[in-house]
């Protein structure tokens, strides 16, 4: 069985390694995070998915800024 594309939101904080960074409050993080617009996600019924290539982007997006 291949991995799911879309990640939960305990999966996703898993996936940034939130949960390892010493943030005091993993789930308030993410949330900011979504509801600024950082991260894009997709909401199937009541429950919102993180799009594994979201995460990614977000990622790859703070490593080159970073880099300047």
């Amino acid at each position: 069985m291949t991995e799911s594309p879309l990640l939960s939101e305990q999966e996703a904080i898993v996936w940034l390694r939130l949960d390892q960074a010493g943030v005091s409050h993993p789930e308030a993080s993410l949330k900011r995070l979504r509801d600024r617009g950082a991260i894009r996600t997709v909401r199937l019924g009541r429950r919102v998915f993180y799009p594994v290539q979201e995460l990614q982007r977000f990622v790859d997006s703070a490593i080159e800024r970073a880099g300047r």
